[in-house]
């Protein structure tokens, strides 16, 4: 069977309102946002944890950080189910060019790639030389018959915010947010200008067409909130954090200049594109022996009904007390702190400064900015969905005891500088 390629995009701590095409007044992305007219745009997906890799590899496996294991940026996942190995076991030619750090292919993201590439340099301003490596490759393997996934990661966007590009447009009395954002949106015009390179060599090649296309990110950030700024960011679960962009671009089955309303998922991308691929793989023994908890998207993305129930749950475990959060389709959002005095799990006991309450409930619809907490006037609701939450809790705790008696892999003196330029060290 002729399979499509597939290029997966993954922008680093992008948060969607800060692209063109959702809605940002600056002309950061233009050439994402041609590729989001030409395909699908999810307005709601929702991350599953607040920090690279846990993210990551609930993309590369359709399960929570709870039940792949990896929630710690420390350990490798107890599962091994990857994304890369399906499709190579269908023929595809796997490869990955990444900015390391915490997707290393020690952590586990390596797993059925013919070839990994890690940019391993300080600073995470990655983009011109993973963008190169990329095209190389492109231009050498793409004239051969069998299929390509490629996945190419960058932290161009990635904290710290220093691009000055917009910064001349700010005056002396502009605010601290203003400035974060100013140079925010100049990290996501310098990802954008490096995207157009391989966008072009596709159009130029023929391959476009054929070729399913993936953009998303792994989390965003918290410009709003000085008190959450990039050092809380990975403990707190507002949507600010949690929701990413997710545009595919697919015409020979995804419909052109289409925006999708309704809650999608990062672990719904694993089966989306299978689907995709070929649809009778979703009903395959050898998948369903994969236990994906996510859900193809093929449907909403094509006008068909859609059943699935997809509320999302988010985790962390990181800078702070463990955290819980479930934001169910019809706009109520829990976040759950089950022992908000609890930092034992904390790397960073200095970063995990902010108060919370065991219980935050929201309504998105009339609160997008999550800013009158109804857990006090609706305690009925916030009892149904800590419910909910309860198998996840279940499931971490029997995750955690495995992870005790796993040999933690050692990062590399290198990668832990790499990281410490990133701000996680």
């Amino acid at each position: 069977m002729n399979y499509p390629n597939i290029l997966l995009i993954s922008l680093d701590e992008l948060v969607p309102s800060r692209l063109g095409c959702y809605g940002n007044k600056r002309k950061t992305s233009p050439n994402i946002d041609v590729i989001a007219s030409e395909g699908t745009m999810f307005l709601n997906c929702i991350s599953h944890a607040t920090y690279t890799s846990p993210s990551h590899m609930s993309i590369m496996t359709s399960q929570l950080p709870s039940t792949h294991g990896l929630m710690l940026d420390k350990n490798y996942p107890i599962t091994d189910v990857r994304l890369a190995k399906v499709l190579k076991g269908l023929g595809y030619s796997t490869v990955g060019f990444t900015g390391g750090g915490f997707i290393t292919g020690s952590l586990g993201f390596s797993d059925g790639f013919n070839l990994y590439d890690e940019y391993k340099k300080l600073g995470g301003k990655d983009a011109p030389v993973i963008t190169e490596r990329t095209l190389k490759w492109l231009l050498e393997n793409h004239k051969k018959k069998q299929p390509f996934f490629l996945f190419f990661h960058i932290y161009t966007i990635h904290w710290p915010y220093n691009d000055r590009y917009y910064l001349s447009e700010l005056s002396e009395n502009s605010s601290e947010i203003d400035r974060q954002k100013a140079a925010y949106d100049g990290g996501v015009r310098n990802a954008d200008i490096h995207l157009e390179k391989i966008f072009s060599f596709l159009r130029k090649e023929g391959l476009i067409d054929n070729t399913i296309i993936v953009i998303l990110s792994d989390h965003g950030t918290v410009l709003s909130r000085p008190e959450y700024y990039f050092a809380n960011n990975g403990n707190c679960l507002y949507d600010e954090i949690i929701k990413v962009p997710l545009i595919i671009r697919y015409p020979k089955v995804i419909p052109a200049n289409v925006r999708i309303e309704r809650q999608s998922r990062l672990i719904d991308v694993f089966p989306t594109l299978l689907e995709l691929i070929d649809p009778s793989l979703l009903i395959r023994d050898e998948i369903n022996k994969l236990h994906l908890m996510g859900r193809s998207l093929v449907p909403l993305a094509c006008g068909k009904p859609d059943l699935h129930n997809r509320d999302a749950i988010s985790e962390t475990l990181y800078w702070g007390p463990e955290r819980k959060s479930i934001r169910t389709e019809t706009g109520m959002k829990l976040i759950l702190t089950p022992n908000p005095d609890d930092v034992r799990i904390t790397e960073f006991p200095d970063k995990a400064r902010v108060d919370t309450p065991r219980y935050e409930l929201y309504n998105i619809n009339d609160d997008p900015e999550e800013k009158k907490d109804l857990s006090s006037d609706m305690p009925d609701i916030v009892k149904m969905l800590e419910q909910k939450l309860e198998p996840v809790l279940i499931k971490e705790k029997e995750t955690l005891a495995k992870l005790r008696f796993q040999i933690i892999p050692n990062i590399s003196r290198k990668i832990k500088k790499q990281l410490r330029s990133l701000g996680y060290i």
